[in-house]
């Protein structure tokens, strides 16, 4: 499976509403960018990539630096979370031409663990499904993995709603986790201050 499917994290926002990159905000001891690629590494699945934008000197350097880790500059960042996902499946696409799946995390859900990517990768493996997707609130979202076959339908993706159009396209060829967690995202300082009191 490892050498089938690539992750990639999503880590090029501007935190404007947190007003302080939440990437390298701390949590149980270590910054959400770091927690991401631990987390993904963990899994057993390479390459991670890992797609960067707003302060992205700074965020690289909370970046793990491992043989597996990729780190991809997205230039066109202030585009929305689109642009990155169009950066993150050129780079696959063009470095590991043979992956068949990607999944993608973001940095800013403080709860995805590695047992919740692993349901997901299962889910994929097991099933005939051309999206596996986290299920919050009654509705799919990320953390999301992708069918190969949907790649080149990802490049075309545009605005900051991620990849929300395929999710309906693909409705009835789309299997869904349980994780009511993914609710909680961080964005503003009032929900890191909600994280660190649930602490």
């Amino acid at each position: 499976m490892s050498n089938q499917t690539g992750i990639i994290i999503l880590a090029a926002g501007s935190s404007s509403r947190m007003g302080q990159p939440k990437q390298l905000l701390e949590f149980r001891g270590e910054s959400m960018m770091h927690r991401a690629v631990r987390i993904a590494l963990s899994t057993g699945v390479e390459p991670v990539i890992v797609v960067l934008g707003a302060e992205a000197d700074r965020v690289k350097e909370a970046v793990p630096q491992r043989a597996a880790v990729n780190v991809v500059y997205n230039e066109d960042w202030p585009l929305g979370m689109s642009s990155s996902l169009r950066s993150g499946v050129r780079y696959a696409m063009k470095y590991f031409p043979n992956l068949q799946a990607l999944l993608f995390i973001v940095v800013d859900q403080p709860f995805v663990t590695s047992d919740l990517l692993s349901l997901l990768l299962a889910a994929y493996r097991d099933s005939r499904a051309l999206i596996v997707a986290a299920r919050y609130q009654g509705t799919p979202g990320v953390p999301a993995l992708f069918d190969r076959c949907l790649f080149n339908e990802m490049l075309a993706l545009e605005g900051d709603q991620g990849a929300r159009p395929l999710f309906e396209k693909y409705r009835h060829k789309l299997q869904t986790v349980p994780f009511p967690a993914g609710r909680f995202d961080l964005d503003t300082p009032d929900d890191f201050d909600r994280l660190m009191e649930e602490e």
